[in-house]
């Protein structure tokens, strides 16, 4: 009986000795565990893309905007009064001639009669000359033979003895008769409306059967040889442009690939009284002639986009835009991996370009990732940019 309380005593106390046993162990594997070995952090300093710099002979690049306009545009009259007999099928809006090619004719017959009316006088003046010379001639050879028979010397004779006034009289009646003729013809000529130079027709003013007078539009027209765009641009970007002969690339918004190629003809000398800006003229040759760059010709009025290749900047450090900070600095990694802060001499910055002239040398590596709080000597973990050339 004593034996079996000694076991149920043993059985209640079994659990408290296991909780014990397992507090011994814990202490005893803490206690003897082995400390980890202190590691101290390691600054690999701000993660920067970078690019080399490289020295270059590149042209300066203008970018600028115009509107399109006709080299020459006219209002085209007749020079004498009539009915239109005859009207070129070209002659409507948007329609090309070439230089001398008719497009429209009054009716001829009043001044073809007025020439045949001219050269009938032509000829009674003729006649009436040759007459006159005639009798000049005979009164001259009686004057000799009557001074000869006399044997008297005597001072040359009147000049109406010899019909001398008759004569230029008759002179001048056929100089004035030849005039009338040429007039004539040239107001028969000027019955045909020709092309002055080769041109499109912006807007036609008169039609067939229609009477029209001197000086009376009838078409408004524009040359077709070239056009041109004036360019505005401030001041410091005019003196990159070779004027003239500065090659320039015309692009119009919304024809994807296609440009035509120009060039800078001349400066105008004015300064806008409201931007302040210069002004240049571009010129296109043959802009309506489709080649492999265009297929389309250039519109009058169509608003453009200009690039304007100018002078060559020679051995400048060439950086994108972004790179440049504030107040001309540029950030550059120092030989320890170090923020070098450095203040350099910009010759020229366009929107995507910088050309750094002083400052930078090539091959530093040039801070491309804008860093907040950035000071001299912070330390850089520098990536080189690969390049997309």
């Amino acid at each position: 009986m004593t034996q079996e309380k000694s076991h149920k005593k043993l059985r209640k106390l079994l659990p408290l000795f296991i909780i014990v046993g397992a507090v011994l162990l814990m202490v005893i594997m803490i206690s003897t565990r082995k400390q980890p070995a202190t590691v101290e952090p390691v600054n690999g300093g701000a993660l920067v893309e970078t690019m080399i710099a490289k020295a270059v002979n590149a042209p300066a690049i203008v970018n600028a905007q115009g509107t399109v306009r006709p080299h020459r545009e006219i209002a085209l009259a007749l020079q004498v009064s009539g009915k239109i007999d005859w009207i070129s099928p070209e002659f409507v809006s948007g329609g090309s001639f070439r230089k001398g090619d008719m497009m429209l004719r009054i009716e001829e017959i009043d001044y073809q009669l007025a020439v045949d009316q001219a050269e009938a006088a032509v000829a009674q003046a003729e006649y009436q000359y040759s007459l006159a010379k005639a009798q000049a001639g005979v009164a001259a050879q009686e004057w000799e033979r009557l001074n000869k028979d006399s044997g008297i010397s005597t001072e040359e004779p009147d000049a109406l003895v010899l019909h001398g006034p008759q004569l230029k009289q008759a002179e001048a009646n056929l100089s004035s008769a030849q005039a009338r003729l040429e007039s004539a013809k040239l107001s028969l000529e000027r019955t045909s409306l020709r092309a002055p130079f080769d041109c499109r027709i912006r807007d036609e003013m008169a039609d067939l059967g229609q009477f029209v007078n001197p000086g009376q539009a009838v078409a408004r027209i524009y040359s077709t040889d070239l056009v041109e765009i004036d360019v505005r641009l401030p001041l410091n970007e005019m003196q990159w442009l070779e004027i003239p002969g500065s090659p320039a690339v015309v692009r119009v918004a919304g024809l994807n690939g296609m440009q035509w190629d120009g060039y800078v003809h001349r400066g105008v000398g004015v300064i806008d009284s409201i931007g302040r800006l210069a002004k240049a003229v571009v010129r296109i040759d043959n802009p309506f002639t489709p080649n492999e760059k265009h297929s389309v010709g250039l519109n009058i009025g169509a608003f453009v986009n200009i690039t304007i290749e100018g002078r060559m900047i020679e051995h400048n450090i060439l950086l994108p835009r972004s790179s440049l900070r504030s107040d001309s600095v540029v950030w550059i990694v120092a030989d320890d991996s170090t923020l070098d802060i450095r203040r350099v001499e910009v010759d020229r910055t366009s929107r995507d370009e910088a050309f750094i002239s002083k400052g930078v040398r090539e091959g530093e590596q040039v801070v491309l990732t804008a860093l907040v709080g950035a000071a001299q000597g912070t330390k850089l973990r520098p990536v080189l940019k690969e390049s997309t050339q």
